[in-house]
């Protein structure tokens, strides 16, 4: 029966028993003016907290969803629904709402996108979302799941108090795990709301709450009006089963409860079966209609999401190679742990106390409630027997656990335990403003909240790199950076600059994160070695450190710990990093070289060198007798963990640029790259800035010999400033007084120019365009660059960065008449 039943002839005896069929109307009016104020209410209150402060910060996976969604939209403009297919999980419901945003965005920027609307879907990436378009996809989840939450109080109110069933929408309004995840672009958020109100909606339908009439023929049914829930909780399902694959896991709970409740009642099959087939094949038919895919296949695409299901369950190799370095594995106690860490406060408390209640016989639990309860607690079984594992995926469970909360609360206030509204108001709103606008970083205070999580749960989907991408991009000549950092797709929105791994080589910042670093990558060694530094910036979300900026170059992990290499003596290198992203010739960098040893390190000093980079996959005997620089260091325990060599290697002046292998006591070490940041000495020194990418640092001059046929020669130099972004062609003409050619050399510099490290120095030798036989006159040689692909020139900068033409005269050169 139901937790609190509201008779079915409430409206009537509220009015009193005299009262007239007018008075009764003018209370049905004031009863439906009071619902629908409650459903504004509720939807406002759940609006806000998802709404605000929508562009701060992107999750992990959002840009993916955008991508699939352009997709997706991109098949069904052009009719082709089995393109519709972008992912198995299946997602169907987000990319849908994410189809929506991304016609709303196009809608609203059209003239500067200036092209047509398939083609704008076509070029969207994989990878990266830009920060309004990621906006723009997230209202319509934000929307939904706000109508969501008035639909879960509907529903609850047909199954318990409206003292309860208020709670319960408030505290689903105000929950920080669901306010998190439902103001994303993500599909844990519309398959927790849709299986939570299949399950509602079901539990009143005739086959789970006891409602069963039988009248004279077992096959009839007194009061037919329960079955639209029937038909409602199907049709939910069915867009559940759309959203996550694991919403079927409300296929076996509801026939368990079909057969329970039918052995309870004493139904035989024949009446109950029907009544669950229909509810399948509702479901269904929603499936097949709602996803374009099913609408070639209708059977073949539902299969497809349960096989791909399966296998992913079953794909134990995700798994093990999950990192639990500073975390524990918690195994069939991972969702339990988890689950209670992202609980409200008030549902945390409401949960104990219906438990308390109900174990000291004060309650009474209604078979609802019971459901309720065994829905959670299998589905959070169901769960842990699957191979792939995070705290978001239990969020089907909340609707019933929340539900529970608030009969529980309801319970005690009223019962001898009064608690007042204000403090209900404080503990409500007090997760949520503390944790705005990420809400992610919320855990349960009731457990120990930042002081515990950090050492029990992994922690971390993107949020806080929005700070990192912020700061970063603040920094001199942001766009031409290099950043390693995992979570790419979370910092690019607001990072201008280039994200690569965190042990690429060229870093100029590396970026650890929480969950990175709680699943020990890249090495615990490595982690252990940043971690002994000084962070240039550490963000901090809700008391808990989040994410950590080091300057560059990353960490590299050594050749010589690969199987392929390793020999097995100890102490075996495990990392190296220099003190620059590339090794400066003719000047000297400190390289470090981390290790792995025993108690007792070794007396002798270990030798650095530097050689080929193909020696670093030779064997010794076959090596080049090359040696372009060494150093010798003795090995240092740093702290625990960590053992060090510090080496300073001189690079020699006249090293080519290129890329070169450092070895340590003739182990491989791992590749690194030679490039020029000093200027060499010159002749004319400038300052020549050509579109805020490449300077023209001066030159020096050899004049042609006359009557010896010696040519004139030119050796430019150019610095990255910072760096440019497409490869240029170097022209030197000689004009004449009028500015027309006469003659002209365009090139190549001898290293593209999109291949310049920022700051990078390069020497351009060029032989000076003059003809023998010139006409007497005064000339000027002309120095610039040009794309070769369209022809355009990069202009010439002053100081202040204003555009002053689209060349630079070097050299005055006359000739006239010997007599």
């Amino acid at each position: 029966m139901p937790l609190d039943p509201l008779p079915a002839d409430a409206v009537g005896r509220a009015g009193g028993p005299g009262l007239s069929r007018s008075g009764q109307t003018s209370v049905e009016t004031q009863n439906a003016y009071r619902a629908g104020a409650t459903s504004l209410g509720l939807f406002l209150l759940a609006l806000i907290p998802r709404a605000v402060g929508l562009g701060t910060f992107a999750t992990a996976d959002e840009a993916k969803w955008v991508y699939r969604s352009a997709q997706f939209l991109g098949a069904l403009l052009r009719g082709d629904p089995a393109g519709t297919v972008v992912n198995l999980t299946p997602g169907v419901i987000t990319t849908w709402l994410g189809s929506l945003g991304l016609t709303a965005y196009y809608g609203l920027h059209r003239p500067e996108l200036a092209t047509p609307f398939p083609d704008w879907l076509a070029s969207l990436p994989p990878f990266r979302a830009d920060l309004g378009v990621l906006v723009a996809v997230r209202w319509p989840m934000v929307l939904l799941t706000s109508l969501g939450v008035v639909a879960f109080y509907h529903l609850a109110r047909r199954l318990t108090s409206r003292r309860a069933a208020l709670l319960f929408a408030l505290l689903l309004a105000f929950d920080p795990h669901f306010i998190a995840l439902s103001r994303v672009l993500g599909h844990d958020a519309p398959a927790g709301m849709f299986v939570g109100l299949s399950l509602l909606a079901y539990l009143q339908s005739p086959i789970a709450n006891g409602k069963w009439q039988i009248a004279g023929d077992e096959s009839r049914i007194s009061n037919r009006r329960p079955w639209r829930w029937l038909l409602v909780s199907g049709a939910l399902a069915g867009l559940a089963w759309l959203s996550k694959s694991p919403a079927f896991f409300l296929i076996p709970f509801v026939g368990l409860v079909a057969l329970i409740e039918a052995r309870r009642w004493g139904l035989p099959v024949r009446v109950w079966l029907p009544r669950l087939v229909i509810w399948g094949a509702v479901a269904w038919l929603v499936f097949a209609l709602v996803w374009p895919a099913g609408w070639l296949d209708p059977v073949g695409a539902p299969y497809a999401v349960v096989h791909n299901a399966f296998l992913s369950a079953t794909d134990r190799a995700e798994v093990a190679a999950e990192g639990y370095w500073q975390v524990p594995q918690l195994g069939l106690l991972y969702y339990p742990v988890n689950g209670a860490f992202k609980l409200s406060i008030l549902a945390a408390l409401g949960l104990l106390a219906w438990l308390g209640l109900t174990l000291t016989r004060r309650h009474r639990p209604s078979p609802v409630e019971i459901w309720l309860l065994v829905f959670a607690l299998l589905f959070t079984l169901f769960m842990t027997l699957g191979g792939k594992r995070s705290s978001r995926y239990i969020l089907p469970a909340w609707p019933a656990l929340y539900l529970l909360a608030a009969t529980g609360l309801a319970q005690m206030a009223n019962g001898k335990w009064q608690i007042r509204n204000t403090l209900l108001l404080f503990l409500l709103v007090l997760p949520p403003l503390t944790t705005f606008p990420y809400y992610l970083p919320y855990f349960n205070p009731l457990l120990g909240g930042p002081l515990t999580a950090p050492r029990l749960v992994k922690i971390g989907w993107g949020e806080g790199l929005d700070r990192v991408g912020r700061w970063l991009d603040a920094r001199p000549d942001a766009p031409a950076l290099r950043v390693g950092s995992y979570y790419a797709s979370a910092l690019t929105p607001f990072f201008s600059g280039k994200v690569l791994d965190v042990t690429a080589g060229g870093l100029d910042y590396v970026v650890l994160y929480r969950k990175q670093v709680q699943g020990g990558y890249p090495s615990p060694t490595i982690l252990r070695y940043f971690r002994s530094e000084t962070p240039l910036l550490t963000v901090r979300l809700a008391g808990i450190e989040y994410a950590w900026v080091y300057p560059g170059p990353a960490a590299q992990p050594a050749l010589a710990n690969d199987p392929a290499f390793d020999i097995g003596i100890l102490p075996k290198p495990l990392a190296f990093r220099p003190a620059h992203p590339y090794l400066p010739i003719g000047q000297s960098v400190a390289v470090d070289v981390l290790w792995l040893a025993g108690d007792d390190l070794p007396t002798v000093p270990s030798r650095l060198t530097l050689q080929p980079a193909d020696d670093l996959t030779r064997r010794p005997g076959e090596r080049s007798p090359r040696m372009f620089a060494e150093s010798s260091a003795r090995l240092e325990r740093r702290a625990e963990g960590l053992i060090v060599s510090r080496h300073q290697l001189a690079i020699p002046p006249d090293l080519p640029r290129g890329r070169y292998g450092l070895l340590v006591d003739g182990r491989p070490l791992g590749e690194v790259e030679a490039r020029r940041f000093t200027v060499p000495p010159l002749d004319e020194r400038l300052d020549a800035n050509f579109g805020g990418q490449v300077r023209l640092v001066g030159y020096t001059y050899d004049p042609p010999v006359p009557w010896t046929g010696r040519q004139g020669r030119l050796r430019l130099v150019w610095q990255a400033a910072p760096r440019a972004w497409a490869d240029y062609t170097v022209f030197l003409h000689l004009v004449d007084s009028t500015g027309e050619r006469v003659s002209g050399a365009d090139a190549q510099p001898p290293v593209p120019t999109s291949q310049w490290a920022r700051g990078e120095v390069v020497v351009d030798e060029r032989v000076l365009p003059i003809p023998d036989h010139l006409p007497p006159g005064d000339y000027r040689l002309v120095v610039g660059l040009y794309r070769a692909d369209t022809g355009e020139r990069l202009p010439l900068w002053d100081a202040a960065g204003t555009p002053v033409g689209d060349s630079l005269t070097l050299l005055p050169y006359s000739v006239t008449v010997v007599e």
